[in-house]
């Protein structure tokens, strides 16, 4: 005589319900696991993000940490790391003859220290074998907004000219960021045959900066100057050191 099952019917329902509540939890379980790789890899983005920290300051990328290794150059980079390099600076083959240089203060800056990687240029002109260049760049100065004491030398060479400052960053004098002018007029300067130039600044610590002149025709410009190309009949923008033209 066969068996009849009474309650099969609400058996089988109870373990559809199980089977279901398992599923949800595995299906839960992946949810919160990608969640967690997500921030993970948020976090470490935010990181890379906030620069390097060192001896209680926290530095952005390219900055210098001052003091960190002797006799190096150490900077921040990309993902909190900090990298260190041999000093390059050298001062042969420079000199201050037939150099005018001067120096002014622009504004203070609201960090707490200033940033090398930032130089620019922010004028050139050429003229009668004299050319004049004009450098922003950050720097500490006096409390009430006295440029640091500076030095400038520059090196001449065939296919360019270097500027070069040596700066005073004695903390005790000055300890305020801020951005200064610098203005060097180097004289008995002859472009007239020559097909390319270029004008580089180096600073105290050995790096190069390419300032991106445009040379045309012997003449020098700096970014976003507009002029004339009368050889070629164009209205032309310096961006350094390519042109951009168009047809008069």
């Amino acid at each position: 005589m066969g068996c009849v099952c009474v309650n099969c019917g609400k058996i089988y329902l109870v373990m559809a319900k199980i089977k279901q509540r398992n599923w949800l939890l595995i299906i839960t379980g992946c949810l919160v696991l990608a969640s967690g790789l997500i921030l993970v890899m948020t976090g470490r983005g935010n990181l890379e993000d906030k620069g390097c920290y060192y001896d209680g300051h926290e530095y952005l990328q390219n900055q210098l940490l001052p003091n960190y290794t002797e006799g190096k150059d150490c900077y921040c980079s990309k993902g909190g790391k900090v990298v260190c390099d041999e000093s390059l600076m050298s001062y042969e083959d420079f000199s201050s003859e037939g150099l005018g240089f001067s120096s002014s203060f622009r504004n203070f800056l609201e960090k707490e220290m200033p940033d090398p990687f930032k130089v620019a240029l922010s004028g050139v002109t050429y003229q009668d074998g004299k050319v004049e260049i004009i450098l922003e760049r950050e720097a500490l100065c006096g409390e009430l907004g006295e440029p640091p004491v500076q030095t400038a030398i520059y090196k001449k060479e065939d296919e360019g000219l270097t500027l070069t400052t040596i700066t005073n960053t004695d903390e005790n004098l000055y300890n305020r960021v801020c951005s200064i002018g610098n203005i060097f007029v180097v004289e008995n300067l002859d472009l007239s045959q020559k097909e390319d130039y270029s004008i580089y600044y180096q600073d105290d610590r050995g790096r190069m900066f390419n300032l991106n002149v445009c040379f045309v025709n012997g003449k020098l410009y700096g970014q976003e100057d507009v002029f004339k190309d009368s050889q070629e009949e164009k209205l032309c923008t310096c961006v350094g050191p390519d042109l951009e033209c168009v047809d008069l």
